[in-house]
């Protein structure tokens, strides 16, 4: 298909504006990514499927703008629209976002401070016993452990005397009964 000038350079400037908007959209991704953090192979996944629908797009752009022939200037256009983007309004959006991000951090820390607080004083009233009680349990089990070696210490001594005795005992049967 034989295109004018003038639709040669609608469709170019058609392309630098879906470069730009590509790219907007994944400057939106990284905003997500500063909010909550991902994993690498979550990152890894974002971007293959990211580049995976832009791609997409972009042949759907094609199509119906072009009837699907993919052109060199086309996909310059693209990159180009990207790189324009990427280096005068994306740093600016970026930093934007990440005040943005911080004061809602920040708001939201301060909520949830005003929300804990009752939490925070049951907690501080409940401490001073539970360790107290924590502490007399642990001093009951040590004494209780040790009365159980104690007396487990006795009743070996026990058995170990009357096992002598029930050898001796016998002993003296084995005597007896040899000398009959």
């Amino acid at each position: 298909m034989i295109l004018s000038m003038k639709e040669q350079i609608y469709l170019f400037f058609c392309a630098v504006a879906f470069g730009v908007a590509d790219f907007l959209l994944y400057d939106f991704i990284r905003i997500l990514r500063l909010a909550f953090k991902h994993s690498f192979n979550i990152i890894q996944a974002e971007d293959a499927l990211f580049w995976f629908v832009s791609a997409v797009f972009f042949y759907k752009m094609l199509i119906y703008l072009n009837e699907g022939e993919v052109r060199f200037y086309i996909v310059m256009g693209f990159f180009m629209g990207g790189i324009i983007y990427h280096f005068s309004f994306s740093q600016i959006i970026m930093c934007v976002a990440n005040e943005i991000i911080s004061v809602i951090r920040k708001v939201f820390s301060i909520i949830a401070g005003i929300l804990l607080f009752p939490l925070r004083l049951c907690l501080k009233t409940v401490e001073k016993p539970f360790i107290f009680v924590c502490f007399s349990i642990k001093k009951l089990l040590i004494l209780s452990s040790n009365c159980a070696k104690i007396k487990t210490k006795r009743t070996v001594k026990k058995l170990s005397v009357k096992r002598k005795s029930v050898k001796k005992n016998e002993r003296k049967k084995k005597k007896a009964h040899k000398k009959k």
